[in-house]
């Protein structure tokens, strides 16, 4: 593994992949989850129990997203992304030191949760 210093302020190229190249985003709905939670995971809270272990509705997820992003400060910004159906990239800006790995850590544990209660 590369040791690099992630700096504020510059962009980065991020991307993951499903184990043995598995399917990762099955349905639209998948994809709809994943493009949420960008949105709704991209701040300084810790801890979100509902959002990281439980299945939410659409109406759910947008509640909580509109709670969150009016209460902290982003992570990351989001620069572009390109979800396609065994991986994704991400063109991210670290916005506070340590941003991009909490990010990534809250994105993955939520959507690997998501994606095995689902299937």
């Amino acid at each position: 593994m590369r040791k690099i210093i992630i700096q504020n302020e510059h962009y980065y190229h991020i991307y993951n992949r499903g184990v043995d190249k598995r399917k990762i985003l099955m349905d639209d709905n998948d994809y709809a989850r994943f493009i949420k939670s960008m949105r709704i995971l991209n701040n300084n809270v810790i801890h979100r129990q509902r959002i990281y272990m439980k299945n939410l509705s659409d109406q759910e997820l947008s509640s909580e997203a509109s709670e969150l992003s009016s209460n902290f400060d982003k992570l990351v910004d989001i620069i572009c992304y390109s979800l396609i159906i065994n991986h994704y990239h991400l063109i991210i800006k670290q916005s506070v030191k340590g941003g991009i790995a909490k990010f990534m850590q809250k994105i993955n544990l939520s959507y690997t949760n998501y994606f095995n209660m689902k299937y």
